[in-house]
């Protein structure tokens, strides 16, 4: 391997750790969940219940109120403003 024969590291996969921000850190420390914690959630379920990605945008915003804005560079998920004080 290229790698080796150069002395690198090979990166092998490791289960994805959860990173939290300073915001979420405080209501960590007293039990509660933040927002990105819930979206999270959202989306590990509807990934499970979905065939494709079409039908996962579909279905968070459907049973979670979340968009998914996937029109510029970069993907946006963000909580539909009518659905922000039921999260």
């Amino acid at each position: 391997m290229l790698c080796k024969e150069h002395g690198f590291s090979i990166a092998t996969d490791h289960p994805a750790r959860l990173r939290y921000t300073l915001t979420e850190q405080p209501l960590l420390t007293k039990g509660l969940s933040g927002r990105k914690d819930e979206i999270r959630t959202a989306m590990d379920i509807t990934i499970q219940q979905s065939n494709n990605y079409q039908n996962f945008k579909t279905s968070i915003l459907a049973d979670f109120g979340i968009l998914v804005d996937d029109s510029k560079k970069h993907i946006i998920i963000s909580i539909h403003p009518d659905n922000k004080n039921e999260m």
